[in-house]
Formats: structure tokens, sequence, C-alpha cells
């Protein structure tokens, strides 16, 4: 599964999640990426 979330402040979270897992995460602009709650 993967998605694209537009959220506040021009920000643009990329996702495929597969297995169980987060396979890929991409957060732009990169200074946004500290924003993001990852799971453990």
């Amino acid at each position: 599964m993967s998605f694209r979330l537009h959220a506040p402040r021009r920000t643009i979270v990329e996702c495929v999640f597969r297995d169980g897992a987060v396979q890929r995460l991409v957060v732009t602009p990169k200074e946004r990426e500290r924003d993001v709650v990852r799971p453990q």
C-alpha cells in the first residue's frame, strides 16, 4: 500500500507500507521531517 498526504504548510508525506512496516517515507520539504512521527 502506498499513499501521498498533502498536509498544512505545503507539506507532502509519501509512504510505502508493506509487510507490516514502513518501507519508504519521504517528507517534502525536508525541514518538515522533524514534525512527522514515525512508527517504531
